[in-house]
């Protein structure tokens, strides 16, 4: 038997006779005769069975009887064989074929992948581990020995995507937080990411890798992303780690947030803990006192050289941005007229010091600029008087007259003349008399000293026009009130504050 379509030779032996110069005639399948001299005859290509049969003819004519015979053509078997789908990353693949025609049992077939040929009698084959893809061909051979055709098929690998992730900058529990992620390898189209927080799982799909996370608990919480690609491949996890601080927080151990001080006295310390803070910082407080935070806790000390009303607040730091907590509290610091004693006089409601003594004032005479500011000091008598131009005054009032003091406005000073009256009345002295610790400086104009002896004139904080200002000048009877030059040299009595 041959296996599928193809020439046969046909073989045939006499005897008996004269077996020389023989004619062989050949007839198959009812064909026409063929004849030959040699006892062998090649087919043309039989695509089937089929029966023939021969005779011979010697030198001498004679014939012989005719032999019959069948010629067996085995169809070929047919495989076919469709690829494996894809799978991703390396791996095994299961290969499959289908066999046809004739005879189909007892089959081997014959896998041929990368060049190397497995046999199996299954029709399935189990690779080995495929790292990318690659062509493969089957063929089959029946029980009649008969081999098939090669059938080929692809084996798809698609490789799997890579994804990363970097652990983001720590974050306030109140806040937000965005996580990236990079995909590579493979197709890095129509990505679906799969976000893993804290082991909550939610699903966000993007192609840029970007996720925002909020409401954490304060911790550091894990986080994982997983990439899925077009192909359907998924990445292997990338992990990592969010860092949530909780909130910073304020709080006051010390109880004396408010305190009333005389300049030049300590404060007593003020002291804030903190918790989940880098730092604290203080601001508004007096010069001379000053806030320092270490280990957890801000202490507020130091001795005030101002005097004012201060409020001050504390402010939490935080190196990542968390929101500052605050706290407050007010110092009252106050001053003293410098060089006007300890004595106080009082008319009505207003209460007012001595007069003013500036300690570093210097004896240079007094110029015709109003603008400058000037101070002098020059003895008389064996008195020493203190003068100052109004422009010195308005530059440091409160120097002069600290807290809860200040220079005297225009109505302040009537309002002092109306409550003195007439001399002597109800008990009321005039500031220059002795009660009131007047000295009756007069003024200084250039180097010169005027109504020494007989008034003292002082400034308001009022402003009449460019070059005078309000003033008030006394005597031991008697108040007078005007406008005058801004570069004489006047006194200064300071009027507490309501």
């Amino acid at each position: 038997p041959r296996c599928g379509a193809g020439p046969v030779t046909l073989t045939a032996a006499a005897g008996g006779g004269t077996t020389t110069a023989m004619t062989y005639t050949w007839t198959i399948g009812g064909g026409a005769p063929q004849t030959t001299t040699a006892n062998s005859y090649t087919t043309g290509s039989l695509s089937a069975s089929a029966a023939y049969s021969v005779k011979v003819k010697n030198a001498y004519n004679c014939e012989s009887n005719t032999a019959n015979g069948n010629i067996t053509v085995q169809p070929l078997p047919v495989i076919t064989t469709t690829g494996p789908d894809p799978r991703c990353g390396a791996g095994t693949v299961t290969l499959t074929a289908t066999a046809s025609g004739s005879t189909t049992t007892a089959m081997t077939y014959t896998w041929t992948i990368d060049g190397t040929s497995y046999t199996t009698t299954a029709n399935s084959y189990a690779t080995g581990s495929i790292p990318a893809s690659d062509t493969y061909s089957v063929k089959v051979k029946n029980a009649n020995n008969c081999e098939s055709n090669t059938a080929s098929g692809t084996i798809t690998v698609h490789p799997l995507p890579v994804i990363t992730t970097t652990s983001p900058a720590a974050i306030c529990s109140t806040g937000e937080v965005a996580l990236t992620a990079t995909a590579s390898g493979g197709t890095t189209t129509a990505m679906t990411y799969t976000w893993i927080i804290d082991g909550e799982a939610e699903t966000v799909t993007t192609t840029t890798g970007n996720y925002t996370a909020c409401s954490l608990p304060a911790g550091t919480p894990t986080y994982s992303v997983t990439l899925t690609n077009a192909n359907g491949c998924i990445s292997a996890a990338a992990t990592g780690t969010i860092t949530v601080q909780a909130l910073p927080t304020l709080t006051l151990t010390t109880a004396n947030n408010t305190q009333s001080i005389n300049s030049g006295l300590p404060v007593t310390a003020i002291k804030y803990t903190t918790a989940n803070a880098s730092g604290a910082t203080v601001t508004g407080l007096p010069a001379g006192v000053s806030g320092n935070w270490a280990a957890n806790t801000l202490t507020i000390s130091g001795t005030p050289s101002a005097a004012g009303i201060f409020n001050y607040t504390v402010s939490t730091t935080n190196g990542i941005g968390c929101p500052s907590q605050t706290a407050s509290g007010t110092l009252t610091v106050y001053g003293s007229p410098p060089g006007a004693g300890t004595n106080t006089y009082a008319c009505g409601a207003q209460t007012w010091s001595g007069p003013v003594r500036i300690a570093d004032c210097d004896h240079d005479e007094f110029t015709n600029d109003p603008t400058a500011p000037h101070c002098r000091s020059d003895t008389w008598n064996s008195i020493k008087y203190y003068y100052y131009n109004w422009a010195y005054v308005n530059a440091n009032k409160n120097t002069m007259c600290p807290y809860p003091w200040h220079v005297p406005s225009n109505t302040e000073f009537t309002t002092l003349r109306n409550c003195l009256g007439t001399s002597g009345a109800n008990g009321k002295y005039y500031p220059e008399s002795s009660t009131w610790g007047g000295a009756r400086a007069g003024y200084a104009n250039g180097s010169s000293m005027d109504n020494v002896g007989s008034y003292g004139d002082y400034w308001s904080s009022t402003e009449y026009n460019t070059n005078n200002a309000y003033y008030m000048y006394f005597n031991t009877s008697s108040a007078y009130a005007g406008n005058t030059n801004k570069s004489y040299g006047l006194q200064v009595r300071c009027v507490r504050n309501n």
